[in-house]
């Protein structure tokens, strides 16, 4: 292969993770990721990359090279986006796409729009919405609960 192609692919690999990790964080952030206000702020330690099993450190491996320097909880939500992408089947990886895409594809007003919408929100309906979430996605898996 031409050194211009290799080149190019390894961008085009790198846009592609990308997108996939926003994608991951952006369905964390809409199937109720959001960290909850008043949540102890004492710092978690940071997770060693050799902790990571293959299937993540595959997902997240654009980080790889700076993952210790990245804050703990960002490692922590990174992972467990990872896992979570991994454990999902794929027509739900299919959906997650799709949310990301229509996310992606609005205003930067409408996203704020949306944002501003779920913050405004009582802690008990985002509760209730997060676990709605969980029992459809459990529905559709034909299982009972499970722990991701």
């Amino acid at each position: 292969m031409p050194g211009w192609m290799t080149s190019w692919t390894r961008r085009a690999e790198r846009r592609v993770g990308r997108r996939l990790l926003v994608g991951l964080l952006l369905g964390s952030l809409l199937a109720g990721g959001l960290p909850a206000f008043g949540a102890d702020p004492a710092p978690a330690p940071g997770i060693a990359w050799e902790s990571l099993n293959p299937d993540q450190q595959q997902l997240l491996a654009p980080f790889q090279g700076r993952w210790a320097e990245l804050p703990p909880e960002r490692q922590r939500r990174l992972a467990e986006g990872a896992a979570r992408w991994n454990a999902m089947d794929p027509a739900e990886r299919q959906a997650a796409r799709d949310r990301f895409r229509r996310f992606r594809d609005m205003t930067p007003e409408q996203r704020e729009k949306i944002r501003q919408r779920w913050k405004e929100l009582p802690p008990e309906e985002r509760q209730r919405l997060r676990d709605q979430r969980r029992q459809q996605r459990e529905a559709r898996q034909g299982t009972g609960h499970q722990f991701r």
